[in-house]
Order: structure tokens, then sequence, then C-alpha cells
């Protein structure tokens, strides 16, 4: 049985096909067509999907999935595989709580802590007993550089450093964690800032969630998992690993009520 999920988020749409717990097949688009995911689906005999957006999903799009498979759109009301503790659960992100499925299904029965480094840093905690307990949201390291251009008058607008294609190992242990330019000030707050919160964050939970296993996911995990220099697990596929496991506990539900169990 295969499944498709699809998370829009700020800048594109990710999608993967699943068999089982299996990815089988991954694509992006900057913006989702009936078009494209005709595309996806050719020749796979695709029977549920589910959708994760923080934006506008085209009518044309919504419609084709729901006449094509059996279709879920993540919701604060749809059916989950874990438990939420979070007083606002009308406004949690969808990404976050995917994520968090993600892990638990990755990792069962172990606290975790998942970082989800992209336009803003979310760090949430789920227990070991597969219970959603909450977390804090901050800016991304590129939008901390952009707000100190965009909110004052003289700093310049600074780009996150980089090596070829990716990001590299930035040795703050020595020279590099003190800026002698304003350039170079204004990049290792936004760098070095972003680091030294999530790593004292992590060693916060570390103390009241004990093992704790620390997962990155994200646009910018990378420059994360490079430059803290502790055991930590990356994983780019843990919202769409998470909406697949959220999709699939809804298929059992909904073939519960059929066969009248």
């Amino acid at each position: 049985m295969i499944q498709l999920a699809i998370d829009i988020g700020n800048t594109r749409t990710k999608a993967a096909l699943f068999n089982g717990g299996t990815l089988l097949h991954k694509a992006a688009w900057e913006e989702l067509t009936t078009a494209a995911l005709e595309q996806l689906a050719y020749n796979q005999k695709i029977e549920n999907a589910i959708l994760s957006t923080t934006a506008k999903v085209p009518k044309q799009v919504e419609a084709y999935l729901r006449e094509k498979f059996f279709y879920v759109r993540l919701g604060s009301d749809t059916p989950l595989p874990i438990a939420v503790h979070y007083q606002t659960p009308l406004t949690l992100g969808k990404d976050r709580i995917a994520a968090a499925a993600g892990a638990f299904s990755l990792y069962p029965n172990e606290n975790a802590l998942i970082i989800d480094a992209g336009t803003c840093i979310t760090m949430d905690l789920i227990n070991s007993e597969g219970t959603f307990l909450g977390g804090n949201i901050s800016p991304g390291v590129e939008m901390r550089l952009k707000a100190m251009h965009h909110f004052t008058s003289n700093l310049p607008l600074v780009i996150p450093r980089t090596f070829g294609n990716g990001l590299r190992t930035v040795d703050w242990q020595t020279a590099d964690w003190l800026g002698d330019s304003t350039e170079s000030a204004v990049r290792n707050g936004g760098e070095l800032g972003a680091l030294l919160e999530v790593t004292a964050f992590m060693e916060r939970c570390r103390r009241g969630f004990k093992p704790l296993r620390v997962i990155f996911t994200g646009g910018d995990a990378d420059f994360f998992v490079k430059n803290i220099k502790t055991k930590i697990f990356a994983h780019s596929n843990l919202v769409l690993i998470g909406l697949n496991k959220i999709l699939q506990h809804n298929v059992n539900i909904f073939k519960q009520g059929k066969s009248g169990k």
C-alpha cells in the first residue's frame, strides 16, 4: 500500500511516497500543482494521502487529492498517534506535531528533543510515553541577520558564511568567536547566538529528561550538526515520516470503523 505525504512549507512544497514505513521517493516544488502530483503519482498505486500546510491550498489540488485517494488534511482535530499536552492546540504548528510524530515513530519509548532549523528554529520535546510537551520558537539564522539590518540604520545585511555548497564548521573555540569587524560581529551574533541558544536549550532538556535523543531537521540542520560537539542525529525527512505515520493512524481508524470494531 503506497501512501503520499505532502508538506507545504514557507518557501517550498515537499512530498514523499511511502510503502509502510519505507520512503520510496521524494519530490520538491516551489508551487504545488495537480500536474506535479499527477507526475509523481504516475504508475504508482497510491491509496492514501495526507497534506500539511502553512499556506492556502489551490482548490483544484485539494479536489484532486479528495477524488483520487483516502485523504487527510492535517488539522487540530486530526487523530494523532501521539498525545499532545499543549494549551493552544489550535495554534500548534502542523510541522511541529508531524516532526514529533516522526521522532516517536523512529525512536519509540525514548525522550526526544526535535530541533527544526529553518526560517524559525523550533525546539520541541516528546517524552518516552509519546506525549508532546511543547517547546520554544525563535528566529532562524537568516532571519536574525536580516532583522539586524532591517531594524537598524547602519548595520549591514550579512549572509551566512558558506563553503562551496555547504555550511562550513566554524572554530568558535579559538579565533572565530570574537568579531573583529562590524560584518563579522553581526554574523557571529546571528550564527553563534543561535548556536549557543540551541546548545543551552539542549543541556537544559537533558537535565530534566534522561536519556535524551536530540534530532535535527530543517534547511539549516547541517549548520548545527557540524558545529555542535555532542551526539546528535539529523533527519531531513522527519516531517514527512511523521505525516506518513499520522496518515497510517487515520487509515487504521477508518478501517476499524468500517469493520464495526
